[in-house]
């Protein structure tokens, strides 16, 4: 009898046993493997993370805000720091016909750097996804101080036309029965997102497409459009920390905007749900931010007082361009034409006491232009010396005649500036994309 019962034990794990292991059900979507820059902590590499891709995402209505684009298109902003990096992400989606444009290893001062690719999602549909390069600057960030006294804001919107261009003639080379674009970028690359949605939707002639087939995402986007240009568009999305003053950039006291809906992701638990992606990003790295009594009680206030401050001392358009915009793109070019270990290693020459450094350089005679000359010789950066000087004494007697406002804002300056870097920004959209 007990041999009986022990057979008819047997019998069924044996017969499991046969079948092998269970099977797993294959994913329905691509897993997208790739990197976030990190900024704050300096990891090398930045942070690994996946993304979830599927063709039906785009066979729906550009007009609604769709989560699962929101992170995707994230992705795509944040692996725009390199041609293989963003090069990866496509090829890991089976996008065909790869472009990239050529200056990501020689970028000029005008120069925009972008990824191009389709895929058919569906018979006789084309995705054609264009991805914009928002990281690792170099010289061709000058653009962003390039508004000039007239129209959109010249930089942000020769980086549209550049890529516009580029888009009719890759576009003329395909077939299709119904055209999709999916359109990121990230700080710049945002702003020129924008810019160039304005530019299909409303402005050039030589692409059609109806507003519920093209999908546009931005992060943190700078404004670039005069106000009366920048249309409500119902599919395009600008998703904005509004503790990051970059966004409010350039001035809508200039007469600036975007177009599109902005969305806000700012949580007053940031520092909660920056600490939940990763544990070592605390107060002591982002900083605390501190409230100032009739002044700016909220990080938003703050942003805003920063804006304030500047247009005080340069109130329109007209004049920051005439007194400030060259000299301060000089400057600029030469920070940005450094490597990145030439711009810590200038930053951290700064020391622990900035403000004091600062003094220090104001007590010298060409003090400013002496401090900087040396990293750019060790770096064989090309400056013309006299321009280089000149600009010193433009910005330096600017900061002169602002240095008490300059003062109020120290103590949360730096937080709003790590508020703009994009592991915080992945950060707030996983939280609001949950």
């Amino acid at each position: 009898m007990r041999k009986t019962i022990l057979l008819l034990v047997a019998i069924p794990l044996l017969l499991t046993g046969c079948k092998g292991e269970t099977p797993v059900e294959p994913k329905d979507y691509i897993e997208v493997n790739s990197q976030v820059p990190s900024y704050i902590l300096g990891k090398a590499g930045g942070y690994q993370v996946s993304y979830k891709y599927k063709d039906e995402y785009f066979l729906t209505d550009a007009k609604v805000v769709n989560k699962d684009i929101a992170m995707l298109s994230f992705g795509s902003a944040a692996a725009n720091d390199s041609r293989s990096h963003i090069t990866s992400f496509y090829n890991q989606m089976s996008f065909e016909d790869i472009y990239t444009s050529p200056d990501y290893e020689e970028p000029k001062e005008n120069s925009i750097n972008y990824l191009m690719a389709h895929k058919e999602i569906e018979e006789g549909t084309e995705l054609v996804a264009i991805s914009v390069m928002g990281f690792d600057y170099k010289k061709e960030w000058v653009s962003n101080l390039k508004m000039e006294k007239e129209g959109n804001h010249v930089g942000f919107e020769m980086s549209a036309i550049t890529i516009f261009d580029k888009l009719v003639s890759y576009i003329d080379d395909l077939e299709y029965t119904t055209l999709k674009l999916w359109i990121t970028g990230f700080s710049r690359a945002g702003a020129t997102s924008n810019v160039l949605s304005y530019l299909i939707l409303d402005y050039y002639e030589d692409i059609t497409i109806d507003q519920s087939n093209m999908f546009v995402y931005t992060f943190e986007a700078p404004k670039g459009l005069l106000k009366e240009n920048a249309v409500a568009y119902p599919n395009v999305f600008n998703f904005i920390d509004s503790a990051d003053v970059i966004p409010m950039v350039a001035p809508s006291e200039y007469g600036f905007a975007r177009c599109g809906i902005d969305v806000d992701i700012y949580v007053e638990n940031i520092n909660n749900v920056v600490k939940s992606f990763d544990y070592d990003i605390g107060e002591k790295q982002l900083g605390k931010f501190t409230k100032s009594a009739g002044v700016y009680e909220t990080e938003a206030e703050f942003c805003q007082y920063i804006i304030d401050v500047l247009i005080k001392h340069v109130p329109t358009r007209e004049d920051f361009v005439d007194s400030i915009q060259n000299p301060l793109a000089v400057l600029m070019g030469c920070f940005f034409s450094l490597p990145y270990e030439g711009q810590n290693e200038l930053m951290a020459a700064f020391g622990t006491d900035p403000l004091g450094k600062l003094s220090e350089i104001l007590e010298e005679e060409d003090g400013l232009y002496k401090f900087l000359y040396p990293f750019l010789d060790e770096y064989q950066v090309d400056y013309d010396q006299d321009d280089l000087r000149n600009s010193c004494h433009i910005v330096l007697e600017f900061v002169l005649s602002m240095v008490t406002d300059i003062f109020s804002l120290m103590g949360n300056i730096g937080r709003t500036i790590n508020m703009h870097m994009p592991e915080i920004e992945y950060a707030l959209m996983l939280n609001y994309c949950k």
